[in-house]
C-alpha cells in the first residue's frame, strides 16, 4: 500500500444530517435571471442558428456562420407572436 492508499483508507465519510437538521439549515440559495435571445439566419444558403444573452435584440445582427449583417426586425415569443419588450 502506497502512501496515497493509506491517506485514501483513513478518509471517513461525512455525517448525512438528520431531517430535523436539515430542516435547520438555512438556504443561502441566489437565482438570477438571463435573456437568451435564439437567432436564425435569413439566408437561405446558411439558415443556422445562434443564441446571445442580452437584455435587448440589436437592430443588426451578424451572423456568426456566414459573416452577413442582417436586420433583425421582430422578435418572437414562443407563440409565434411579435415580442413586445416585457418579460
Amino acid at each position: 500500500m502506497n502512501r496515497s492508499d493509506e491517506s485514501l483508507s483513513n478518509r471517513t465519510m461525512p455525517e448525512q444530517p438528520t431531517p430535523d437538521q436539515a430542516m435547520s439549515v438555512p438556504t443561502l440559495a441566489v437565482a438570477s435571471l438571463e435573456h437568451l435571445f435564439h437567432y436564425r439566419c435569413g439566408l437561405d444558403s446558411c439558415g443556422l442558428w445562434w443564441a446571445i444573452a442580452d437584455i435587448q435584440p440589436p437592430a443588426l445582427i451578424t451572423c456568426p456562420h456566414c459573416s452577413v449583417e442582417q436586420k433583425v426586425p421582430a422578435v418572437l415569443d414562443g407563440k409565434k407572436q411579435p415580442w413586445n419588450g416585457t418579460v
